[in-house]
């Protein structure tokens, strides 16, 4: 079964996930360095990491599920939604985007498409 338009929501995901977190992790070790008196208390640079790392983990199981879409679509459906459900409370909201991309794209892989036209 053809499933570009699944692969292509997964792929924009993972990149807009991908941007975030190399610019988010980018930034704080910048912020870390540079200006070190003026960080955030230690449960909000904690925090931002723990964001950081839900990233990285949803990262990985997007690509995983990109990789299994062409031989067990049902498993990366699962897997994608999950990743989508789970991000947004974790992150408080700040993956709502790439969470809507996944899990859209995650109910497309357990729905079966006949391309055949009646006529």
């Amino acid at each position: 079964m053809n499933r570009t338009w699944r692969r292509r929501l997964v792929i924009i995901g993972v990149s807009l996930q991908a941007l975030v977190l190399l610019l988010g992790v980018g930034m704080m070790v910048v912020v870390m360095l540079k200006y070190p008196n003026e960080l955030p208390a230690r449960t909000e640079v904690m925090y931002a990491w723990f964001v950081f790392i839900v990233h990285a983990i949803g990262l990985g199981l997007a690509v995983y599920s990109l990789g299994l879409m062409g031989r067990q679509p049902k498993r990366a459906g699962v897997y994608l939604l999950l990743t989508g459900l789970l991000m947004i409370p974790l992150t408080l909201g700040a993956t709502v985007i790439q969470s809507l991309l996944f899990m859209v794209a995650g109910l497309g892989c357990f729905r079966r498409q006949s391309y055949f036209l009646s006529a």
